[in-house]
């Protein structure tokens, strides 16, 4: 499975390894690990948002980025960040997840091809 940084302006927020997904929305989700440069006012669907391959400088996943912290909610000692990205194209969603692609092709179809 591929690990992804997590950017807000071009600057490295945090680090996923969207490691769920639905191939028939594409859509992908996973924890988001912050760095120190990671603040919770960006926790918001932005067109700042953007997600790449990790250590990549231009493999960048398409669709519309976005972060929700739930760390507020549940208390100061703990980290509850998704980052979510809907939107994805059918073939990056192949290159980039073809993980998630084959267990709902086995769950769903039956079949890997």
């Amino acid at each position: 499975m591929s690990r992804f940084d997590v950017l807000f302006d071009n600057v490295v927020i945090g680090h996923t390894d969207l490691d769920m997904g639905a191939p028939v929305k594409g859509t992908v989700m996973g924890t988001l690990e912050p760095t120190t440069e990671y603040s919770s006012s960006q926790a918001i669907e932005s067109s700042k948002l953007s997600v790449r391959l990790f250590g990549s400088e231009d493999e960048f996943l398409n669709g519309v980025v976005a972060i929700d912290d739930y760390s507020a909610d549940i208390g100061p000692n703990v980290t509850a960040i998704e980052v979510s990205v809907t939107g994805i194209s059918k073939q990056n969603f192949r290159r980039f997840f073809p993980t998630h692609l084959a267990i709902y092709q086995r769950k769903y179809i039956g079949s890997v091809t």
